[in-house]
């Protein structure tokens, strides 16, 4: 067994993903990572609309944007494509319509800092730490997901390998297809709700859960809605983001 080196203060990417739809949303989604106390922390942005993503106004150092080509008829698939972005130590999520507290990747760090006792596997740090916001209420869930997790880096052979365990009977367009992959060490923290999850309206392209006894109807209900969100966004102008 090859022991894994462990990174103290690792460089950490948040990955940002948008096609759009968002618009209304995506520059306090933006600031937020911005704002991080931890200062080894980049912004990756990678924006699935046919027209190039503007950022306009100041914009400090530490974030990049690709425009990439959509080609991908399901979310999993995208979401691993997006992986093979990263270039830091870690990586680690935020919703283009969603929002962190300014400790959230701080905390994390700490945590994995602890954590030098390792394996052969990619390294894990994983919160149950989410705060639900709806139009008439406000929820504190527990409940782990890769917003509120921490990951190494990983090659992409095994990025490949990850999906494997996953396969298209399983995932329908899944937010966690990695953050319950047993191919990580996991190891779990308390944190505080530090994680903002916005879903005030309903044009959200999120679908969080693998198929548990959906039948093959409810499968193709939901793959329609994500792409009748998907393809309402794609169809208007993409306005730039003024920081």
């Amino acid at each position: 067994m090859n022991t894994r080196t462990h990174v103290v203060d690792p460089s950490v990417t948040v990955i940002m993903e948008t096609v759009g739809g968002n618009h209304d949303k995506i520059t306090k989604a933006i600031k937020s990572v911005i704002a991080q106390s931890y200062k080894k922390t980049k912004l990756l942005i990678i924006n699935y609309h046919p027209m190039r993503l503007q950022v306009c106004g100041v914009v400090p150092p530490g974030i990049e944007i690709i425009n990439a080509e959509d080609v991908f008829c399901r979310r999993v698939d995208q979401h691993i494509s997006n992986l093979k972005y990263v270039d830091t130590d870690c990586f680690t999520i935020c919703d283009d319509d969603d929002w962190l507290d300014k400790d959230h990747v701080a905390d994390m760090v700490s945590f994995w800092n602890t954590c030098s006792n390792r394996s052969d596997k990619p390294l894990q740090v994983c919160g149950s730490n989410y705060v639900l916001h709806y139009e008439d209420r406000t929820e504190k869930h527990s409940f782990q997901g890769w917003a509120v997790s921490l990951f190494e880096r990983i090659a992409p052979r095994e990025v490949d390998l990850v999906y494997k365990n996953f396969p298209v009977d399983l995932v329908n367009g899944s937010d966690t297809w990695l953050a319950g992959n047993t191919y990580f060490d996991r190891r779990m923290f308390e944190g505080n709700h530090t994680y903002h999850w916005d879903r005030i309206g309903n044009s959200h392209l999120s679908m969080h859960e693998t198929n548990r006894g959906k039948t093959k109807s409810d499968i193709f209900k939901q793959c329609l809605r994500h792409w009748e969100v998907k393809i309402a966004a794609r169809s208007k102008v993409l306005e730039p983001i003024v920081l």
